[in-house]
């Protein structure tokens, strides 16, 4: 006699769905296994007092295995689960405000998603409903429509990472699943090894990680934009950023509510937006403005009630040919400090290869590009990856088991961060220089981070040196020095008008002992002299306010004495020099023409 020692085969997903119906479905409804049918059970009585039944086709196997509430517990749903037709089990979060709306709302999403059948008989459609409303199972879980960290757990549209049970309920089109292609081996040798030596690179994957990093941290977000002339690799940037979580490359194309549905969509994943110059200025405003706030507009319903804001923390990386105070101008939106420090810059096509540093051994920028382009799946309209995905989940589950809510941990990180940012303040620099630097402190301690889970293929060293060259080399040379943006553009303006109107808005001096002016007939300013061999401006205090005009005149003058354009007069600090003109002395601004070779 010989025995039989053959595993029983493991139930499938499909399987144990099948077999729980009966437990799951409400008086009156029955799973008819030969058929593969729900069937609805009326019974009557004839003339003669006789039982009969009248049974009623509903659906394919469908039931609703959990109800499920909001993190305020003020909204709900109804966690529905089907088989479809290649005998998947498929699960959707329908929002109980939906069955309000009548079959058609929800029929319309169940055949998207390929249920066997849903009927079209009145009378069954109306069975159909009321299978939903009367199906009342006994769990309870947690709704969610936003991506990323929920209770320690980080949720995906299709899977959570965590312990916890959550379900994803959303009718955002821009939710997607990452695209996973091949695993962290993978990335390591034919994207993370390629960072190395290139700041653009590293700069794109480290923004990446920095995304479920910040919402555990706490941190706001921000866009960094790489700055370069078409053809240069700057987008191959946002491919290696693509390639962390399996992400398509987005773009700057598209209305400000658009892209707050998408901000929404990739919370705590972070996003990418090419080419700046598809955008309004309007729409680059606003978007600037909801990454680093965090949130969308609020909005009312029909009926008047509240819309629920959107909510989001997530980095993200942009590119274009243009700065966006050059573009925000075209559309009479100067930046401004808030903006700018959510908003970190920086002329990125100036290395030795346009984007890129280091070739790793190819023999030529072009060919360098082409590779990364393929790899990562960039190129095209189609996002066709090698290698993606994998490294940003194991990033989260790292992240999550050796931080998650740990207070110690995180002021350790806390500690780390602000040491980083330290080191990439410059001496003397502004508040708003520090808060940049803060940012990028949140970048470089992410690549630390995945460098030290084992992710990247990274020495420890990697993620501080290449970033820092790209904040002291891109960022800082790009932004124009370390003041805030008001006291940089404040001396711009002021140093464009007197580009500008040197000739035409100063009345040139005479030789005359009592300095009698040549007779000018613009708009005057003041006047003007050669002293010691030096162009020299005498500005009224009139003409000063109209040339610093949208500023403080008083900080405008500190700017200037700090860089020995404005002379002020005597011990006393005062910074209007008297002089002696047409007979009369008056007090004037003292600025050197040196601010013409500024």
């Amino acid at each position: 006699m010989t025995t039989n020692n053959v595993t029983p085969l493991k139930e499938t997903a499909s399987q144990q769905f099948t077999n729980s119906l009966p437990s799951l479905m409400p008086k009156g409804y029955q799973y008819d296994k030969e058929q593969g049918l729900i069937i609805h059970i009326e019974w009557k009585e004839n003339s003669k007092g006789a039982a009969y039944s009248i049974e009623t086709e509903i659906c394919s196997p469908l039931a609703i295995t959990a109800l499920t509430h909001s993190e305020d517990g003020k909204e709900g749903g109804l966690l529905l689960k089907w088989i479809d037709r290649r005998n998947q089990l498929r699960e959707w979060v329908l929002p109980q405000y939906l069955l309000a709306g009548g079959f058609e709302t929800i029929a319309t999403n169940l055949q998207k998603n390929l249920i066997k059948y849903l009927p079209t008989d009145p009378k069954a459609r109306r069975l159909f409903m009321d299978y939903l409303q009367k199906s009342t199972p006994e769990n309870w879980i947690l709704f969610t429509e936003r991506t990323g960290w929920h209770d320690g757990s980080f949720v995906f549209p299709d899977y959570v990472i965590g312990d916890k049970e959550i379900a994803f309920q959303s009718t955002n089109a821009k939710h997607q699943p990452p695209k996973i292609t091949g695993d962290v081996k993978d990335w390591i040798e034919k994207i993370g090894c390629y960072c190395v030596g290139n700041p653009t690179l590293t700069l794109g994957a480290c923004t990446a990680f920095a995304s479920p990093l910040a919402g555990l941290l706490g941190e706001n977000g921000f866009m960094c934009h790489l700055i370069g002339e078409s053809s240069k690799g700057k987008t191959i940037s946002l491919g290696v950023n693509c390639s962390v979580f399996g992400m398509p490359k987005g773009l700057w194309r598209g209305t400000d509510n658009a892209i707050e549905s998408e901000l929404e969509a990739r919370s705590n994943i972070g996003n990418t937006f090419d080419e700046l110059g598809q955008s309004t200025p309007k729409d680059a405003y606003q978007t600037v403005y909801m990454l680093g706030n965090g949130k969308g507009k609020a909005r009312a319903n029909k009926d008047g009630n509240a819309q629920r804001v959107r909510t989001f923390t997530l980095v993200a990386l942009s590119t274009g040919e243009m700065s966006l105070n050059d573009f925000l101008s075209n559309g009479g939106k100067p930046i401004t400090g808030g903006l700018s420090v959510r908003f970190i810059e920086g002329v990125s096509d100036q290395f030795k290869y346009g984007c890129f540093d280091n070739l790793h051994g190819m023999s030529d920028g072009g060919l360098f590009a082409t590779y990364m382009e393929n790899v990562t799946g960039i190129a095209g309209d189609t996002y066709k990856p090698l290698a993606s995905g994998s490294v940003g989940i194991e990033f989260i589950k790292y992240i999550a088991k050796n931080i998650g809510g740990d207070i110690e941990v995180i002021a350790k990180l806390k500690a780390r961060m602000k040491k980083i940012t330290k080191a990439l303040t410059p001496k003397d620099s502004d508040s708003q220089i520090s808060r940049m630097a803060n940012s990028m402190a949140l970048l470089i301690l992410s690549g630390e981070l995945a460098t030290k889970a084992g992710l990247t293929g990274w020495d420890k060293e990697t993620a501080y040196n290449e970033l820092s060259r790209w904040w002291f080399e891109c960022v800082i040379p790009t932004r124009g020095g370390t003041n805030s943006t008001e006291k940089e553009k404040a001396f711009e303006q002021v140093k464009d008008f007197f580009e500008l109107h040197h000739m035409s808005h100063f009345a040139p001096l005479g030789t005359t002992e009592d300095n009698k002016p040549v007779t000018h007939y613009g708009t005057n300013y003041g006047y003007v002299e050669e002293l010691n061999g030096v162009t020299t401006f005498y500005v009224t205090a009139a003409g000063w306010k109209l040339i610093t005009k949208g500023y403080n005149p008083k900080q405008v003058v500190t700017q200037l004495v700090d860089k020995n354009l404005l002379m002020p007069h005597g011990k006393d600090g005062r910074t209007q020099v008297p002089k002696k003109i047409n007979g009369k002395t008056g007090r004037y601004y003292m600025i050197s023409g040196e601010i013409l070779s500024q």
